[in-house]
C-alpha cells in the first residue's frame, strides 16, 4: 500500500509518474533497454532532452532570452558557483537573510567575491520574510541573491521581486513549479529536482543571457561554467537521464493537470486546512510565524510537549502518513505540501490533527 508522504525531501513523487519510470528503467519505449543504459548522445536521448527543455519554458513561460541548463551538480554547490560565474573576485554580491539555506549561500559566496546583506529577517528571529520596501540594495552589487521559501523555518516571501536594478538571483529549490512566475523578474533561477521537479541527482537553471558573458571560460572548470553548459545543451558531461526523464515525466504530468495555476490553487486549499486547524488551536499546534510571511510548502510547528510530539509522529505513522518530523536544527514538526500531495492525504492529515488535539489538549 502506498502511504501519504509529507516529506521535504527527496519528496513525494506523482504515481503516474512513478509508473512510467518504472517501466522506463526496464524497457524505454521499446528499446529493449533501461533509459539508464541508454547513450546519452542517441536521438532517443537527445530528443527526450530537447522535450523536457521545451516543456519546462511551456510550463514557467520562460522567454527565449533565458538558457536552460541541466546539471547533476546539485543546488547547494551552486551557492558557491553562482559568484563564482556572476561575481569577480572583488566584486559585491548581496543576500536576504531569510533563514538556514540563506545562510550557507551565503557562507560558500564569501569563498570567491565580497558579500552583504541587503536585509535580514533576523530581528524577528526569522518569523517574518523581510519586506520588499526594507531591502537597501547596492546598485553596484552584482547581483541579489534570494531563497524564496526558507523549508526549515517555514516562511517564504509572497511579494513580487520588481523595480530592482540588480539582477535577482533565487534559489528555488522547493518552490519551482508550485506557482507562476515573471521570469523577467529575475537574472537566474535554480533548484534542484528532489520536491517538486521529479527525483534527486539533478539542478535546474534558468538563467538570462547577458548573465553568462560575466566570467571566461578559462577561469572555471568547464562543467561548472554557466556558459559552456549552456552552449553545449548540458551535454558537456553525461547528464543524469533518468533524473532528466524524471522531469520530463513530471512536466507531462504538471501539463496533463492544468499547470502551475493548478498547482497554486491546490497549494492554497492544502495550506488552509493546515493553517485553519492551527489558527483553531493555537495552543496545541503552535506556529509562530507571521501570516503574511507562512510558507504554504513546508508549514512547521510545535506541539506542547516532546512526548506528544513523538507520540504524533509514531500514530501518524501507523496511520500511513510519513515525513512529518521537523528538521533537526529546529524540532516540532513540519508538513510539506508540495505538488505530488494530493488535496486527500492533506484532508486525511488534517482531520488527524484535529482528533490527535482534542484526544491529549
Amino acid at each position: 500500500m502506498r502511504v501519504y508522504n509529507f516529506g521535504a525531501g527527496p519528496a513525494a513523487i506523482p504515481e503516474p509518474v512513478l509508473r512510467d519510470l518504472q517501466t522506463a528503467l526496464w524497457d524505454w519505449e521499446g528499446t529493449g533497454a533501461g533509459i539508464a543504459e541508454i547513450n546519452h548522445r542517441s536521438d532517443a536521448v537527445l530528443s527526450m532532452l530537447a522535450q523536457t527543455e521545451q516543456l519546462l519554458r511551456d510550463a514557467l513561460t520562460i522567454p527565449d532570452n533565458y538558457q536552460i541548463i541541466l546539471t547533476p551538480i546539485p543546488a547547494r554547490a551552486h551557492f558557491g558557483l553562482l559568484a563564482m560565474n556572476l561575481a569577480k573576485p572583488q566584486a559585491l554580491a548581496q543576500y536576504i537573510d531569510s533563514g538556514h539555506w540563506a545562510q550557507l549561500a551565503m557562507k560558500e559566496a564569501k569563498k570567491y567575491c565580497q558579500v552583504s546583506i541587503a536585509a535580514t529577517a533576523s530581528a524577528t528571529d526569522y518569523r517574518c520574510y523581510p519586506a520588499r520596501a526594507t531591502w537597501q540594495v547596492d546598485n553596484q552589487a552584482a547581483y541579489l541573491h534570494i531563497t524564496d521559501n526558507e523549508t526549515i523555518e517555514g516562511l517564504a516571501c509572497h511579494e513580487r521581486l520588481t523595480g530592482t536594478e540588480v539582477p535577482i538571483v533565487a534559489d528555488m529549490t522547493s518552490s519551482l513549479l508550485t506557482r507562476p512566475l515573471s521570469i523577467n523578474d529575475y537574472g537566474m533561477i535554480y533548484a534542484s529536482a528532489q520536491k517538486n521537479l521529479g527525483m534527486a541527482g539533478l539542478c535546474v537553471i534558468i538563467i538570462r543571457d547577458d548573465l553568462l558573458t560575466r566570467v571566461d571560460e578559462t577561469k572555471l572548470p568547464s562543467a561548472c561554467h554557466y556558459a559552456t553548459l549552456a552552449k553545449q545543451h548540458s551535454l558537456n558531461h553525461t547528464p543524469p537521464v533518468f533524473a532528466c526523464y524524471a522531469l520530463n515525466r513530471t512536466l507531462h504530468w504538471l501539463k496533463a493537470e492544468g499547470g502551475v495555476d493548478v498547482m497554486v490553487a491546490r497549494l492554497h486549499e492544502k495550506a488552509k486546512l493546515i493553517y485553519d486547524l492551527f489558527d483553531k488551536c493555537p495552543q496545541f499546534y503552535r506556529n509562530s510565524i507571521a501570516p503574511t510571511s507562512r510558507s504554504l510548502l513546508n508549514i512547521v510547528c510545535d506541539l506542547p510537549s516532546a512526548v506528544l510530539t513523538q507520540e504524533f509522529l509514531k500514530a501518524t505513522d501507523d496511520q500511513g502518513m510519513i515525513g512529518l518530523k521537523g528538521h533537526g536544527s529546529r524540532g516540532g514538526l513540519r508538513i510539506s505540501l508540495y505538488n505530488a500531495v494530493s488535496v486527500e492525504a492533506t484532508q486525511r492529515l488534517a482531520a488527524f490533527m484535529q482528533d490527535f488535539a482534542l484526544r491529549n489538549g
